[in-house]
């Protein structure tokens, strides 16, 4: 029986080895990331040293087992493959501080998983230390603290839980990405398992970046921290914030991966990418805060361009591109 994250990272990553690929798989592990290399004009300060990795690779499995009990919650509430029961929208629980709707808990729990997004989910529920209740509660917080509460946005999406959560919006903006490159990664390519609302059982089990870019490119590599992502995805095991990759690309793209990093994470992802880029590589992202800017140009990665995005004519995102310059 698998009971943690780590045991289902292993197990799936076994099972998908030999699936896929087309995504051109990293052969090379990625090495540690050291605070001697990062510019030592913002590492000392944001206090970065050897003891802050041992405390983010800490931080970061915590918070993938956040963003797990999010895609448990959302799919206990809202499938039908286990229950008669209705559906329960996770927001009007969060509103209406609704108690753990028991008898859909017990649905769950005493199902057999037959589909392939059903095994996911029960793959990643760790009841010892993250029982359902637990996961419920922790989900509705985050809705409650985002929709009614208010919290400020930044600081809330940088101690959420790192969950694979993605949709065909996600692709916007990459349409209109006209890059000659011969070598592309995708960092965080997502999953669509869940959503929080208007989730069906017949949504394809896909991630569509990654669908779009193996369209345009010869070849995608992709990497990611979180192990349905892995497996399913065939993607490399792959944390930005302490790790450098053994590859390097014409072109890296990180959009909806930076905004869940506090400044001292955000440097150390923008210093390990900037190390597999060449001079001329291009990294885009949509992580708008001036610390990126600032961050970037000490990193000889310079923004080159910010790309306003629109969704039915209004505002809502932008594209941040870098171009890796000379040292």
């Amino acid at each position: 029986m698998i009971k943690s994250v780590s045991d289902f990272t292993d197990t799936m990553t076994r099972r998908s080895v030999c699936g896929f690929a087309l995504l051109a798989p990293l052969c090379a592990k990625s090495r540690k990331l050291s605070a001697e290399l990062l510019p030592l004009q913002f590492a000392g300060p944001l206090g970065i040293d050897a003891a802050w990795f041992d405390r983010q690779a800490k931080r970061q499995q915590l918070r993938i087992a956040q963003g797990s009990a999010e895609h448990i919650a959302y799919y206990f509430l809202q499938s039908k493959s286990f229950t008669s029961l209705e559906p329960i929208e996770p927001m009007r629980a969060a509103h209406a501080k609704l108690p753990l709707p028991q008898l859909r808990a017990d649905h769950f729990l005493a199902a057999k998983p037959e589909g392939e997004r059903h095994r996911i989910i029960r793959n990643l529920y760790d009841g010892l230390h993250w029982p359902l209740e637990r996961c419920y509660e922790h989900t509705l917080s985050f809705l409650r603290a985002k929709e009614i509460d208010q919290a400020p946005l930044d600081q809330l999406y940088q101690s959420r839980g790192l969950s694979s959560d993605t949709s065909p919006d996600s692709l916007t903006g990459l349409s209109s990405i006209d890059i000659p490159a011969k070598r592309v990664l995708l960092v965080g390519p997502g999953l669509d398992l869940t959503r929080r609302e208007n989730f069906s059982d017949d949504l394809p089990l896909k991630s569509y970046q990654l669908e779009s870019l193996r369209a345009r490119y010869p070849l995608v590599d992709a990497v990611d921290i979180r192990p349905e992502v892995i497996a399913h995805l065939g993607a490399t095991p792959h944390d930005l914030t302490t790790q450098i990759l053994p590859a390097q690309y014409d072109l890296i793209i990180a959009t909806n991966v930076f905004v869940y990093l506090n400044d001292a994470e955000l440097l150390c992802a923008l210093t390990g990418l900037s190390l597999s880029l060449p001079v001329g590589g291009v990294l885009i992202h949509n992580d708008t805060r001036f610390a990126a800017k600032v961050f970037g140009e000490s990193l000889q990665l310079p923004v080159e361009k910010y790309q306003p995005l629109s969704l039915g004519g209004r505002k809502w995102d932008r594209l941040v591109i870098h171009r890796k310059g000379p040292q």
